[in-house]
Order: C-alpha cells, then sequence, then structure tokens
C-alpha cells in the first residue's frame, strides 16, 4: 500500500506506520512520511463494503470544497482503492 503511494505521489516513503483500526470501517490507515518532508495520510478499502466507501469519499472531494477538509493528494482506483490525503494528525481541532 505504501508503494501504491509512493507511485501516485512520485515520492519515496522514508517511514510510515498503521493506524490502528477504529469504529465501523475495514479500511486500512497509514501515516506516511516521504523522503521530501512531505507527510499524508493514505486509506485503502480492501474487505466490502469498504471499497465503496473509499470510492463514495473521494467523489465527496469532487464536489466539496472549504478549509476544514483535508487536501485530497492523489486517488487510484481497483479492487483495492487508494486514497492519499494531507496529513492533518497536527491540525488544530475546536471544540463543536
Amino acid at each position: 500500500m505504501v508503494s501504491r503511494a509512493e507511485r501516485i505521489l512520485d515520492l519515496e516513503a522514508a517511514s510510515w506506520e498503521r493506524v490502528a483500526r477504529r469504529g465501523y470501517s475495514m479500511n486500512e490507515h497509514w501515516l506516511v512520511e516521504f523522503s521530501d518532508g512531505e507527510r499524508a495520510f493514505v486509506k485503502t478499502g480492501q474487505i466490502n463494503p469498504s471499497p465503496e466507501w473509499v470510492r463514495d469519499e473521494h467523489r465527496v472531494y469532487g464536489v466539496v470544497e472549504g478549509d476544514f477538509m483535508p487536501e485530497l493528494l492523489g486517488f487510484e482506483d481497483g479492487d483495492a482503492p487508494l486514497l492519499v490525503l494531507e496529513w492533518i494528525v497536527d491540525a488544530w481541532w475546536p471544540p463543536p
């Protein structure tokens, strides 16, 4: 999965860490830091219905805009769609 993100962004990964699964999704989640300092949140769906959920999320990025959304860095469809998003782990999260 990390190699797919490397190919999409045309960058070499320096480090990566799998994020523990939470919630209802069967997606895999990864935090990846690339050799140029770029960091990304990577998500892939392999087990049904997760592939369609990742595709749905990608569609949302095509129609919803706002500073509240992480930047979409890349997407690859297929049996296990891959979504590469801006790293927002260090972002400030105001109370509701």
